[in-house]
C-alpha cells in the first residue's frame, strides 16, 4: 500500500512480512474452530485495513510487542466510537484489535482474541440483556430448589440442613431480597428493553441484536443506574444482617429512620423516579462516593 496524495509522496504502508503469514496461520485455524472460511476472513481484515488506512498505518510498527494494557486506551476508544453505527463501530472495533497487535515481527494471536473478547465485552457498555439472561436463570433454579425445599419440610422428610436452609429463607431481610431479584429482572427486561431477548457471548461485535445494541446501551445504562440507586438505598436506609457499617461511615446510613421507598415494588420504584424521591437517593449516594471514609 503506498502512492501519492496532494503531490507528497507518502512513505510506503507495508505489513510486516513475518506479521502477514501469522495472520494467515490465525485465519486457517479459526476457520476449523468456526467453519468461516479463512479466505473471506483474511480478506475481510484486509478491506479494513484499506478503509481505515490513515489510523492503521498512523505509526511505525513497534520492534516487538508493546503493554499496552489490558484495555484500550483513549485514543483507540475514540477511534473506535468516532461514529454511531453499529457495522462502522464493529470494523473499527476489529481495526483496533489489529492494529495494537501487530510488530514488526510478529501479529500476536492470543493477545488479539484477548482483546476481542475483553474490549467487545466492554464496549456492550450499558447493555443488560446478559444481565437478563442470567438473572432469568438464576431466578428458575432458585424457585425450584425453593419449592422443593417446601416440600420436604411439609412432608416432614426434610433434613437438619434442609430445615435451617427454609428458616433462613424465610427471614425478613432475605425475603426481600429475594423479591428484589425479580424487580431487577423486570427493570432490566422494561427500562433495560432486554424483555424477550437472549445473550450469551456478551460481546457487542458478536451482538445478535446488531444496529439495535446503541439503544440496547442507552436504555440499559439507566436500568442499571436506577438499580444502583436502589441497592444503595436499600444497603443504607434497611440495612444488612451481613455487615455493619464502621463509625466513620453511620453518618451515610439511615437505619433508624423511616423508609420512603418499597424495594420489592417496581411500581413504586419507578415512581419515585419521578416525584423527586430517586433525586434524594442519588444525593446521599453522591455524597457517599465523594465522602465515604476508607
Amino acid at each position: 500500500m503506498s502512492g501519492e496524495q496532494d503531490g507528497v509522496m507518502q512513505k510506503p504502508r507495508k505489513l510486516p512480512k513475518a506479521a502477514v503469514k501469522q495472520l494467515i496461520d490465525y485465519c486457517l485455524k479459526k476457520e476449523q474452530e468456526t467453519g468461516v472460511s479463512a479466505t473471506k476472513q483474511m480478506k475481510e481484515y484486509l478491506l479494513l485495513m484499506k478503509k481505515y488506512v490513515e489510523y492503521f498505518f498512523s505509526e511505525d510498527w513497534p520492534e516487538k510487542t508493546v503493554n499496552t494494557g489490558l484495555y484500550m486506551g483513549d485514543d483507540e476508544w475514540d477511534f473506535v466510537f468516532s461514529t454511531n453505527g453499529y457495522w462502522e463501530t464493529r470494523e473499527r472495533f476489529i481495526v483496533a484489535c489489529l492494529r495494537r497487535n501487530i510488530t514488526q515481527g510478529e501479529f500476536c494471536a492470543d493477545r488479539f482474541d484477548y482483546d476481542f473478547r475483553a474490549n467487545g465485552y466492554l464496549f456492550c457498555l450499558g447493555c443488560v440483556v446478559n444481565d437478563a439472561t442470567k438473572l432469568r436463570d438464576k431466578i428458575l433454579i432458585f424457585d425450584l430448589y425453593q419449592r422443593e425445599n417446601e416440600a420436604k419440610v411439609q412432608s416432614g422428610e426434610a433434613s437438619e440442613s434442609e430445615l435451617e436452609t427454609w428458616a433462613h429463607n424465610r427471614k425478613p431481610e432475605n425475603v426481600r431480597r429475594d423479591k428484589m431479584l425479580d424487580v431487577e429482572l423486570r427493570l432490566y427486561e422494561e427500562i433495560g428493553r432486554a424483555e424477550g431477548k437472549i445473550c450469551t457471548d456478551n460481546n457487542r461485535c458478536r451482538c445478535p441484536y446488531k444496529a439495535k445494541s446503541t439503544k440496547l446501551a442507552d436504555c440499559g445504562g439507566t436500568a442499571k443506574k436506577i438499580w444502583e440507586f436502589v441497592e444503595f438505598y436499600d444497603e443504607h436506609w434497611n440495612g444488612s444482617l451481613y455487615s455493619t457499617p464502621s463509625a466513620k461511615a453511620r453518618q451515610f446510613y439511615h437505619l433508624d429512620e423511616p423508609g420512603f421507598m418499597d424495594v420489592t415494588d417496581y411500581d413504586d420504584i419507578i415512581t419515585a423516579c419521578s416525584d423527586g424521591r430517586m433525586i434524594k437517593i442519588k444525593k446521599e449516594y453522591d455524597d457517599y462516593q465523594e465522602g465515604i471514609p476508607y
